[in-house]
This record gives C-alpha cells, sequence and structure tokens, in this order.
C-alpha cells in the first residue's frame, strides 16, 4: 500500500475531506493541512489556535472530531503559521520541520494542492516523488499581474507531475506553460459530500435561487443582480439570496432595500452555508471568467442544479446541460431566461437533481472513481 503525504492550505479543505476520506481505503494517508494566521478555511475552520507556530496531532484540536469518521485525525498534522507575513522566520521554520517530517517518513508520493510559495521552497528538494494539483490553470481576470505570472511560471517548472480538474484548460495550460502532455493528467471534482451532514431541507415560505461565495470581480455579480430585477418583473414573490464576504465592487444601494434581493455580506462557515445550500431551488454561477468553481460541487452536495455560464471549465461542470443550464457570460437576458426557466419548472430541476445523483454519487464522476483513477495513473506512476 502506497504511502501518501497530502498537503494543502485549509481554503481547499472542502475538498480535502470527502477526497480523503476515500483515498484512505486504497493507500496509507496523512493529510497535512495548512492553517493561516487567521485560522479560517472552508471544513476546516478553526477558531482556538495554538500559542506559537508548530506541526500538531490532529487529536489535539476539538473542532476536528466532528471530521473523525471522515480522516484519520492520528494520521492529521495540522500545519499552523502563525506569522502574518510569509517572509516571516517563524513560516521558513515550520517548512524545514515539515521536510523533516517527510524526509524522516519516507513517504511514496507528496501531493500537494498549491503552487509554494517562496517561504516553502525547502520542500522542492523532495519534487521527484511530488505531484500537484492545479485548482486555477490560469489567474481569474480581477487576479492578474506580473508577478503573479512569474511566480506561477516558476512555481510550474519546478515540478513534473500535475493533475487538472477540467478539460477545457487541459491543452491551453500545457502549451501557456510549455509542459509535457504525459505529465499533467486531467481528473475532476466530485460533490463535497461532508455538507450534508450539516442541514436537511426544509418548507420555504418563500422559494428563492443562491448565489454562494466571496465577492469578486470576475464573478459577474452586477449582471446577476440586473437579471433578478427582470425575473421579478415574471415572479413578483421570488427570491435571490447573495451570500459571501468581500466588497462590492459596484454600486448596490438600489439594491439593499429590494425584498427580492437578500444580501448576507459577510464570512459563512459550512454549516451556515449548508442550510442555505439546501433550502434554495438551484444555485447560480454568473462568473465572467472561471477554472471550475467549488460552488457547483457544494450546491451537487444536496443535489441542487446549477445555472452557469460558459467559460473555463463551468460548462463541464454541469455535464453540457445534464446537471443545469448554461448561458453565455456577461448576458443578463440570457441569464433571466435561464432563470426563469428553472423557476416555472419544478419538474426540470427534479430531473437535474436525480442525473446528479446518479453520476456523482454513483458514477463516474464519484469520489470513489476518481481516487481510484489517480491511485492507478498518477501516483503509481511516480512511485
Amino acid at each position: 500500500m502506497l504511502k501518501v503525504a497530502y498537503i494543502s492550505p485549509t481554503y481547499f479543505s472542502n475538498v480535502d475531506i470527502p477526497f480523503i476520506e476515500e483515498m484512505r481505503h486504497l493507500c496509507e494517508i496523512h493529510y497535512f493541512p495548512i492553517v493561516p494566521s487567521s485560522g479560517k478555511g472552508y471544513a476546516i475552520n478553526l477558531t482556538h489556535l495554538p500559542s506559537k507556530a508548530d506541526i500538531y496531532s490532529g487529536t489535539d484540536f476539538d473542532e476536528l472530531k466532528k471530521f473523525k469518521d471522515l480522516i484519520d485525525l492520528s494520521k492529521t498534522h495540522v500545519v499552523y503559521r502563525k506569522a502574518v507575513h510569509s517572509w516571516e522566520w517563524s513560516n521558513w521554520k515550520v517548512s524545514f520541520q515539515l521536510v523533516r517530517i517527510l524526509k524522516k517518513e519516507h513517504f511514496d508520493v507528496i501531493h500537494i494542492t498549491d503552487s509554494w510559495r517562496y517561504f516553502e521552497w525547502p520542500l522542492l528538494r523532495l519534487r521527484n516523488k511530488t505531484i500537484l494539483s492545479v485548482h486555477d490553470p490560469f489567474l481569474h481576470s480581477s487576479m492578474q499581474n506580473k508577478f503573479a505570472h512569474l511566480y506561477r511560471w516558476i512555481s510550474f517548472h519546478s515540478f513534473q507531475h500535475f493533475i487538472l480538474f477540467n478539460k477545457e484548460q487541459f491543452q491551453s495550460f500545457i502549451d501557456t506553460y510549455h509542459l509535457q502532455d504525459k505529465n499533467v493528467y486531467c481528473s475532476q471534482l466530485s460533490v463535497y459530500s461532508y455538507l450534508s451532514s450539516y442541514a436537511k431541507p426544509q418548507h420555504q415560505d418563500r422559494p428563492y435561487a443562491l448565489y454562494i461565495g466571496t465577492i469578486r470581480p470576475y464573478k459577474g455579480l452586477e449582471y446577476l443582480f440586473a437579471a433578478m430585477e427582470k425575473v421579478h418583473q415574471k415572479h413578483p414573490t421570488y427570491q435571490l439570496i447573495v451570500a459571501g464576504s468581500g466588497k462590492y465592487y459596484f454600486d448596490i444601494e438600489i439594491y439593499k432595500n429590494c425584498d427580492y434581493i437578500k444580501i448576507i455580506n459577510t464570512f459563512l462557515s459550512d454549516e451556515e452555508q449548508a442550510p442555505l445550500i439546501a433550502n434554495s431551488d438551484f444555485v447560480v454561477c454568473p462568473y465572467k471568467d472561471a477554472t471550475q468553481s467549488g460552488v457547483i460541487m457544494s450546491a451537487y452536495a444536496f443535489e441542487k442544479p446549477c445555472v452557469v455560464t460558459r467559460t473555463g471549465g463551468l460548462p463541464e461542470m454541469v455535464g453540457n446541460g445534464d446537471y443545469g443550464l448554461i448561458v453565455p457570460p456577461c448576458a443578463v437576458d440570457e441569464l433571466a431566461d435561464a432563470m426563469c426557466q428553472m423557476i416555472e419548472n419544478p419538474t426540470l430541476r427534479n430531473q437535474f437533481a436525480k442525473k446528479i445523483h446518479d453520476n456523482y454519487y454513483l458514477g463516474e464522476k464519484s469520489w470513489s472513481t476518481i481516487v481510484s483513477d489517480i491511485v492507478a495513473h498518477v501516483y503509481s506512476k511516480i512511485n
């Protein structure tokens, strides 16, 4: 049985928890969640933090006990980086400490899920047995800058083996960064299944569609708000809930007093997100550009269909129309029409939900299938 070190920042822990839950049946997997100074993440969101930067056992944290049936806490090693600034010595110290553990334990495979920053580069001495999952093959439009491009170029050329999560951007990623096809494996994401334990659907006096996620320019919320104005004309009792943290980049004053748009502008834990998703009719991802979206996988945890834009890997994630509706980006009329179609046709929503269940829980898009493929075609190749 392969011995795997899985190293990942906690802002990917909503992906990591179900992945590790399935992977532990095939490998001896040790989980190294990297916790920032704030303690905030998605699935793993720590409020009681240690007094110093160090690597701790997962059994030391009461807040991780809710995952004890999903991940082995005795094989979970919490990497806590107390320093706010990445260049501070404590970050370097923890990186060197992590290298010592990885070398001592003689792992067959080291699987990381984010490009390493400069203070993590002591880990590069182990790069020959390292796989990098690339969640964002390309920078979002609102996050472009020369330093970010240079950093990604250096990082991607520091490793040999990669996993991508959508076919749409596979060849462009290889061409852009001058990589070898044989070293890039195309996988996919599956449902964030642990979320379903936090909430069950309940009757709602006022049905609603849901946007959930951070507020950023590339998310296209200005088009969603405009589309909802049109939806309201046909369905005056229907509501849109927009939930997530971040500063709005357009004027929302005219919407603050609209009873058909409810704005929840704060960070939401999984326990807070889950009921919103569970009780919605469908989820909307009106992005102007994208790679793939964890929001869709959160929606699928409750078998909720999605309305998405035709950008990046989003159409692939909704099965090119099998699990939701697809519209052009930045197209208010088409977005409003798709939302109305979802609202007016509960039978269609149920058909989408059944296909989500059959394919993402039982079929080729399940974590069981994904993990088996990664072990057979990626882990075994490196080992």
